[in-house]
């Protein structure tokens, strides 16, 4: 939709749309711990808005955290004041399904407080041209609920009951994301890690094809769509591209992505974001290591003309910021 208009016109500048997932970092710029910020709107907010102030990234995104709609539906939650929050076993059983739909996940306070942090950038986004947001994937947000193995067995032997399962977080992911286009979110990026131990012949089953139902009522709600997925996504990005969503955000060349190669096999009409490595020269390199990886990538993609510079995937909290504007610097110099 929106996104690639602009990406064309920057890449006709000989310049790009840049946007990492910078959310955890800011934690640096603030006063507060990384549990007081994901439990406050007024916190989470700040520090974002400092970052985009230092920043200024072409879309902002606020932390991301996969334990959030997991906690809305009433399962346990750990967390600890300077790490992401995280889920334990949670031990729940795929006959147990009807008890998920008696609970109202709006009566969460940390999905609340989410839910206000977008609409307090909305209000003060700064330089970003966008502002996103984003939801845990359909098969992640099931895979978390039942736990890994207990998804991979029902993958098996229990298929009709696990796409009941699937069929019931797409929507209970929908509802939170028309409340976060309300809020002032124009990107939905879906995060969908776990998917990438799906093999090329059950992705599209057990996660693309619920994702492209998403993807379509987002669009319905005139915002974008990135579906991300972290490790080495090469066996099934085809069928990743056939999901209608705008963005394909993937993880770095130490996970085996090459991005050239994707770009050069994918039908047009989609961007591809990425794919510095969260946790390699940027965390921990100096600021000139960064801008050469990053000048790179960017040399790489020279002639590839939908494509925005991001991360691999979410960069971790003790990036140093000076790192981030290397990256910045780097990104926003013509290529």
């Amino acid at each position: 939709m929106f996104l690639e208009g602009i990406a064309l016109e920057n890449f006709i500048q000989r310049k790009r749309l840049v946007a990492p997932f910078a959310g955890f970092p800011s934690i640096n710029l603030g006063k507060h711990s990384l549990k007081q910020c994901q439990e406050n709107a007024k916190y989470h907010s700040q520090v974002i808005r400092r970052l985009s102030d230092t920043l200024k990234p072409d879309i902002l995104f606020p932390m991301m955290d996969l334990s959030l709609e997991v906690g809305a539906l009433n399962f346990q939650v750990d967390y600890q004041d300077n790490e992401p929050a995280f889920v334990p076993n949670t031990k729940f059983h795929l006959d147990e399904l009807q008890t998920l739909n008696d609970v109202d996940i709006f009566k969460s306070q940390r999905l609340n407080n989410y839910i206000e942090t977008i609409h307090k950038l909305n209000r003060c986004s700064g330089d970003s041209k966008m502002l996103g947001a984003y939801i845990t994937g359909p098969f992640t947000l099931a895979a978390l609920i039942l736990d890994f193995e207990t998804t991979k067995a029902a993958i098996n032997q229990r298929r009709e009951d696990f796409h009941k399962l699937l069929e019931f977080t797409m929507h209970n992911q929908l509802k939170i994301a028309k409340e976060l286009v309300n809020s002032g979110a124009n990107v939905i990026c879906i995060v969908e890690p776990t998917a990438v131990f799906l093999g090329e012949d059950k992705y599209f089953e057990f996660s693309g094809s619920y994702v492209k139902k998403m993807a379509k009522c987002i669009h319905s709600l005139l915002a974008d769509c990135i579906l991300h997925i972290c490790g080495d996504t090469m066996h099934m990005v085809r069928e990743m591209s056939r999901t209608d969503v705008d963005v394909l955000s993937v993880d770095s060349p130490d996970e085996g992505v090459d991005m050239l190669t994707i770009a050069s096999t994918i039908q047009e009409g989609i961007i591809y974001q990425g794919n510095i490595n969260p946790t390699g020269t940027i965390l921990t390199g100096t600021p000139e290591n960064v801008y050469q990886e990053t000048r790179d990538l960017m040399v790489l993609m020279q002639n590839v003309p939908n494509f925005i510079l991001g991360t691999g995937c979410d960069l971790p909290k003790d990036v140093p910021i000076e790192n981030l504007q290397a990256f910045m610097k780097a990104g926003r110099e013509p290529f």
